[in-house]
This record gives C-alpha cells, structure tokens and sequence, in this order.
C-alpha cells in the first residue's frame, strides 16, 4: 500500500502538492541531502567509474562501427586498420581521437572514429601457436 501512495505523491507536481506534502517532501530533499553531504565530509562519496576504453596501438586490426542507427538506416561494422591516434595534449577537453583505414585500393578511406566505436578485430589476429608447426621438446 505504501509503494503506490509514494509512486502516486511522485506524480504530483510540486505546485499542485498541498502545504503539508510540500513541507514533507523538502524535509525528504534535506536528508537526502545532508547524506551527500556527510559522505563528502568522510570522504566515502562514490563516483561513478567509467568503464576502461579500447585504444588501439598504429597498425592494429580493429572492427569499427561507421555511421548512426536511425529508423531508416543502419551503422555499419566494417574491419579497418588503425593509421594513427590523437591523445588530447594536458589540459585540453578534445576527446582521444582515432584514424582509421576502410576499404582498399581506390575504394580506400580514411576516418577519424572514437575509440569507443572499435573493438580489437579478433579474427585478424595471427595465432600465438600455429597447427602446421611440430611444437619441439618443451622447457623444464
């Protein structure tokens, strides 16, 4: 019962709320509040982490997402070779930067992408072991 009071008073636009529910609700924003705060003061304040971000070295085999997905069109995944990497110089708010080689011969391109739309292109990767070698005695 309490669930679809709260979900029903979350409806409510402040302006409509009447005096009580209004003093209730800035009562709620100040502990939510003072919480932050106290968590700063103790240091314990959780920041969102951003999760780690593929940066190809020059010369890697990478699979590159190409245009935007709309509801007429698609992006397209095409396997591409990394020409060269911008890094932003210290203290400059440009994001990293990758260019990237599409096609080949006259078809060839050359795009600038971010590296969150690459992701190492596993299947160009040479093996470590290949099958056809006779692997020797192994080491002790």
């Amino acid at each position: 019962m309490t669930d679809t009071t709260n979900a029903a008073a979350a409806k409510i636009k402040f302006s409509d709320m009447t005096k009580e529910q209004k003093i209730a609700k800035i009562d709620a924003d100040i502990v939510k509040l003072n919480e932050k705060r106290q968590a700063i003061v103790e240091g314990r304040e959780v920041k969102a982490s951003k999760a780690p971000v593929y940066i190809p070295e020059v010369g890697a085999a990478v699979l590159a997402t190409i245009g935007r997905t709309t509801a007429t069109t698609q992006a397209k995944v095409v396997e591409a070779i990394v020409v060269a990497v911008r890094q932003p110089a210290e203290g400059d708010k440009t994001p990293t930067q990758v260019r990237i080689r599409i096609g080949e011969g006259f078809d060839e391109q050359l795009v600038t992408v971010y590296p969150a739309q690459l992701k190492p292109n596993v299947a160009a990767m040479p093996d470590e072991i290949s099958d056809d070698r006779e692997l020797g005695e192994l080491p002790n």
